[in-house]
């Protein structure tokens, strides 16, 4: 939503000229080799990243999508702090202050603004004087698709879309911006990853199971490199380590207890 009044037009801000033929975003390769180690990413991009990553990582749908699973040297992993903040646009090591546990810097990092987009307005706001009025309530009332007038007030809708003046301007308002700039997963990768990031066996069977259980999609790759790890163990010891966790409340063994325990009773 935007919001301006007589002195101010939001859509000078927000939306560009549009001047450039629209891009598209080049493919990434999702395996690929960084300081002498052997990476895999499951998808180009990742999904919203929780501000409860650090502790309930394995029970969003970044558990069974992939978006913030790494695969170094043949180890199933999930994302550090440090690539968090990379993820986000943050320096590094920006939330790696004294009194911070990972925990802190997942949870100040999840859930927050992006530092590029917010770079990207902040800009164009000092700068405003600069920018083109594009004028859109006078010059698209009348041929505006999308439109809206209750009382006093304009409505404009704006679809992800390409709006063309009579004056021969256009402006730019779909996802995609008039220069783009690509990065790719394996610049956020951290090559010194902390040991108690990466998943075990017993975690791999843990969120395969789950998936099961809830009928969840996954990822196809993700549940190929998940069942060759879980493999490393028998499931007799997999299950002999699961039994010391909790069980959670969608787990059918967990129903199952509780149904025994209900019938002793």
């Amino acid at each position: 939503m935007l919001a301006g009044g007589k002195n101010f037009t939001p859509e000078d801000i927000l939306f560009e000229l549009h001047i450039h033929r629209l891009g598209t975003f080049p493919q990434m390769p999702l395996s690929f080799e960084k300081s002498g180690k052997q990476f895999e990413v499951f998808r180009e991009y990742t999904d919203c990243l929780y501000s409860a990553y650090g502790t309930k990582w394995n029970g969003n749908a970044a558990a069974y999508n992939g978006s913030l699973f790494v695969t170094e040297n043949d180890r199933l992993r999930r994302m550090t702090p440090l690539e968090c903040e990379r993820l986000m646009g943050f320096p590094d090591n920006y939330t790696d202050v004294s009194f911070a546990t990972p925990t802190n810097r997942y949870q100040g990092v999840g859930n927050s603004w992006a530092v590029p987009v917010v770079r990207w307005i902040g800009e164009r706001l000092f700068h405003s004087d600069t920018l083109p009025h594009l004028n859109i309530s006078d010059r698209y009332l009348a041929i505006m698709p999308n439109h809206w007038q209750f009382g006093e007030v304009d409505y404009f809708g704006f679809n992800g879309e390409i709006l063309h003046f009579d004056d021969g301007r256009a402006i730019n308002t779909t996802c995609i911006p008039e220069t783009i700039e690509p990065s790719n997963l394996a610049n956020i990768i951290d090559t010194a990853a902390p040991e108690k990031v990466f998943i075990s066996p017993v975690g791999c069977k843990g969120i395969l199971r789950r998936a099961e259980e809830r009928n969840m999609k996954m990822n196809p790759r993700l549940a190929e490199v998940m069942r060759s790890i879980a493999s490393q163990l028998p499931d007799e010891e997999i299950e002999r380590i699961s039994r010391i966790q909790p069980r959670g409340a969608h787990s059918v063994r967990y129903q199952a207890m509780k149904s025994n325990r209900a019938a002793d009773e």
